[in-house]
């Protein structure tokens, strides 16, 4: 900091200007259906019995609120979240094991080289 900007006296504990970006709140991302389902899927898969939350009107009401524009049907059914939560964990499940047997074909090379 300029010496001209610490009073006398004050122990100058910072040695350089922080930036606001710190203390700004982030900017919301632009509501879309895609979106909609990608925030509900991790409050069920975070959350114990938030599945059964998608088909109650004040759930429903909740998001007519948060987006005005929202129609009923943009808002998924709790079969369609069920299906794509386990599309989406076989798709993680196959990534885990993909990654697994390159571990273990590199381990098994280096058993062998030895």
């Amino acid at each position: 900091m300029h010496p001209q900007a610490v009073p006398t006296g004050e122990v100058q504990s910072l040695s350089r200007q922080s930036t606001l970006d710190s203390s700004l709140a982030l900017k919301a991302p632009m509501f879309t259906k895609a979106g909609l389902l990608e925030y509900i899927m991790e409050l069920v898969v975070t959350e114990d019995e938030a599945l059964q939350l998608i088909n109650k009107p004040a759930f429903c009401n909740l998001l007519c609120y948060v987006c005005p524009t929202l129609a009923e049907s943009d808002v998924p059914h709790c079969m369609k979240l069920m299906e794509t939560i386990k599309a989406r964990a076989v798709e993680v499940v196959n990534i885990i094991y993909e990654h697994l047997a390159k571990v273990v074909l590199r381990s098994y090379s280096r058993v062998n080289r030895s």
